[in-house]
């Protein structure tokens, strides 16, 4: 994952190991298009700078693969927002993205409906909270650590839906719809350079994330194997990747998409194999936990970042959903009652932490941990059976090559010991401050807002309120109001009349009240506001609704 821009042809150089994603310079006859822009301004920015030692010919084109950010933030370090919406530059992606890119969705991987516990999900799953080093972040699995810096995202000018032919700086290119890691994806096929551009498609020089530990839509393995088809049947010489090196020659290229697609298909065939037998998850994954050795032995299938236990628990549950058909799932006894239970028959406390430490004398850390995760539950405030199992996970983290694995294990155990999780990557830091929040909120549509306030709607609180609160956005010229009905929140695109509470505001204010950035009080006191009706039951109808999530960490995944 060394620092290299890569030659694939005299047209077609790969920038590696700047950023967790690459970027492709192509080069036409009049300029270059460039294929994904990585996480940052900081990264793009030192691409930008080697790939002019190569050519000065101006930016012509950008082509998006798909909406996650770390393909599309270093956008404006290649061209500005003007360029696009002046047609300077075209700016290509598939029809999908916008919405995706803005959260305001629910097919989003980050939906705005649960950001809050994504992005927490993902702090722990990139090692947000850990030192670079061995006994931190060594790399992402499908690249080096994230390049933090400012975003500057350029939105398409150009979308597609299915293919899309198309001509920049001179080079004809073929889009295609790939959908697999997302539903946006588009692959780039260079018919006069013998270049393909998978997208997201292969993912990296790893197995895929067929499920990612931060939690996401259904990524559905089948479709994601007939997206690989579609590109084997192209006559292509080179392989890029959005993640790790490239790869040439036609036979070479031809392995791996083959190689590929059969690894995804073997585990979800092998898994409704085993469904039909009647396995459950736990069991699926004690069967089905590698590859074959004529796959697993494939320098783009190691585990660096997707794994073959999570991909078939993923795959049971979009097939048959958390029910494994043992009737004492149906309604088991709540987590903590089970562990005290538990506890009661093994003997209790001494007794289980005595068999938890011989666990770990004989490297059983998994055993170790499971028993001590009842400990903990029982009694959370259980110091040396939090010691023992930081240190089963801190040792089963230590032996993983997958880095989502090894970074959870390892989070969880500082958890354990009551160290304070505090961001070591900037990143994180500015994408969880007061300023990235509000920017966020504020490009959300109105109605997703409003929406997103109603999840937090304290129910039990409001069994038997009947309200509505109109809201009139004098900027957008928007008139939306929320009726809490008896434990229910609905929105309503139209104000109605005789509304409880009417706030006339901007859509800024409205995004700093659901980010809890601002109170009703300071909006109207500041004359950012008016409200119609009664201010103390305006305020105590937005009382009835949770605070936002103000600490990830306050999630404590480490300890359940």
């Amino acid at each position: 994952m060394r620092q290299a821009v890569y030659k694939v042809t005299d047209r077609v150089y790969v920038a590696v190991g700047y950023a967790t994603a690459n970027s492709t310079m192509v080069i036409g006859d009049d300029g270059i298009v460039i294929i994904d822009t990585t996480e940052s301004l900081v990264s793009a920015e030192a691409i930008r700078a080697e790939f002019r030692k190569i050519t000065q010919l101006p930016v012509k084109g950008l082509v998006y693969s798909h909406h996650h950010l770390d393909h599309v933030g270093g956008a404006s370090a290649f061209a500005s927002l003007e360029d696009a919406q002046t047609g300077r530059v075209t700016v290509v992606a598939h029809a999908g993205l916008p919405a995706l890119m803005a959260g305001s969705t629910n097919t989003s991987t980050n939906s705005l409906l649960t950001r809050d516990v994504s992005m927490a999900r993902f702090a722990y799953m990139f090692g947000a909270y850990l030192p670079w080093g061995p006994e931190g972040v060594v790399n992402n699995g499908a690249g080096p650590p994230m390049a933090f810096g400012a975003v500057g995202i350029v939105p398409p000018n150009t979308v597609f839906t299915d293919t899309l032919d198309i001509t920049l700086a001179g080079v004809r290119m073929h889009l295609v719809h790939v959908p697999g890691e997302t539903d946006d994806a588009a692959a780039v096929w260079m018919p006069d350079l013998g270049v393909l551009q998978t997208g997201e498609l292969i993912m990296s020089e790893s197995f895929p994330n067929l499920y990612t530990l931060r939690g996401s839509e259904i990524r559905n393995p089948m479709t994601w194997v007939r997206s690989v088809d579609r590109l084997r049947g192209l006559p292509a010489e080179h392989l890029v990747l959005c993640h790790g090196r490239p790869t040439s020659g036609r036979d070479e290229v031809a392995s791996v998409l083959t190689n590929y697609r059969d690894a995804i298909q073997y585990v979800h065939d092998q898994t409704l194999r085993f469904i039909h037998k009647g396995g459950g998850p736990d069991e699926l994954a004690a069967r089905i936990r590698e590859l074959p050795p004529h796959l697993k032995d494939q320098p783009y299938l190691s585990e660096f970042y997707g794994s073959v236990v999570s991909a078939v628990r993923q795959i049971y549950r979009s097939y048959l959903g958390w029910f494994t058909g043992d009737p004492t799932s149906l309604d088991p006894l709540p987590p903590v009652e089970r562990a005290r239970r538990y506890l009661k028959v093994m003997g209790g406390e001494e007794r289980v932490l005595e068999e938890a430490r011989s666990a770990l004398e004989a490297e059983a850390y998994r055993w170790a941990a499971d028993l001590l995760t009842h400990v903990i539950r029982a009694n959370p405030d259980a110091r040396e059976a939090r010691k023992l199992k930081a240190e089963a996970l801190r040792q089963l983290g230590y032996r993983q090559i997958n880095t989502n694995f090894r970074h959870w294990y390892l989070t969880s155990a500082l958890e354990l010991e009551g160290r304070r999780l505090e961001f070591q990557l900037d990143w994180f830091r500015e994408a969880t401050s007061p300023r990235a929040v509000l920017a966020q909120l504020q490009s959300v549509p109105t109605e997703g807002l409003l929406t997103l306030l109603g999840t937090r709607l304290q129910a039990e609180r409001t069994i038997d309120v009947q309200q509505t609160f109109a809201f009139v956005l004098d900027d957008t010229d928007e008139h939306y109001a929320v009726e809490i009905r008896r434990g229910v929140a609905q929105v309503h695109p139209q104000a109605p009349d005789g509304a409880d509470f009417t706030l006339n505001t901007r859509k800024r204010i409205l995004a700093g009240l659901v980010s809890g950035q601002t109170t009703l009080a300071q909006a109207l006191d500041a004359q950012d506001a008016s409200l119609e009706g009664d201010r103390r039951g305006g305020e105590a109808f937005l009382a009835y609704f949770d605070p936002p999530l103000q600490d990830w960490s306050a999630l404590h995944f480490g300890v359940r």
